[in-house]
């Protein structure tokens, strides 16, 4: 599994209202985000964390890359991910 690429809604609004933050280039998507959980078996309701990739240091990004063993019978995958501001996104796929 792999988090090609990823834009904060909330991030976004901050940066377009301010003319100054505007100016701000971010060099890799990886640095907006805090954190990322997977659920490998997600019921539309229930958020259970299966496997996480939380970055040690604060300096440090989180992979982005993932080798998951999916399971043999048809389910659901999660991937929640939290930004830098603490604001959640949820994706999820039928596997």
């Amino acid at each position: 599994m792999r988090i090609e690429e990823f834009i904060s809604p909330t991030i976004i609004e901050r940066l377009e209202s301010s003319e100054s933050l505007l100016k701000v280039k971010i060099p890799d998507f990886k640095s907006l985000i805090d954190v990322v959980l997977v659920d490998f078996d997600y019921d539309d309701k229930v958020f259970n964390t299966r496997f996480s990739d939380v970055p040690e240091k604060k300096a440090d990004l989180v992979r982005g890359s993932y080798e998951i063993k999916i399971p043999e019978k048809r389910t659901k995958i999660a991937v929640r991910v939290i930004d830098m501001l603490g604001e959640e996104v949820l994706f999820s796929k039928d596997v």
